[in-house]
């Protein structure tokens, strides 16, 4: 055989494993891409639903807290209303007892 043919053929042969080579490269890198953009919409959405459970939670959080707050203020309320009862049939009764007393 011809060495100049050969070194053709090598070349052509270098050519298309090159090529070959490179196409192969494109391909991984799209399907390397494609995955990256898979498990970036994946962990997008699982961003999104932490999210939404937080500000639940963080919602469940807050009726508790004002549903307690709203229970103690009314015992307060109750009690304060109770005492100012209280003081005031005392202070009838003292300012009865001054005017009778006075008489």
């Amino acid at each position: 055989m011809n060495p100049l043919k050969r070194i053709l053929e090598a070349e052509e042969q270098a050519r298309r494993i090159r090529s070959e080579a490179e196409e192969q490269a494109r391909r991984i890198r799209s399907e390397a891409e494609e995955e990256a953009r898979r498990i970036q919409e994946e962990a997008r959405k699982r961003g999104q639903e932490v999210g939404r459970r937080a500000i639940e939670e963080a919602e469940a959080r807050a009726r508790a807290h004002r549903e307690e707050s709203l229970r103690e203020a009314e015992e307060e309320i109750s009690r304060l209303r109770r005492w100012f009862g209280r003081r005031k049939e005392e202070v009838i009764s003292w300012v009865l007892g001054k005017l009778l007393g006075e008489r």
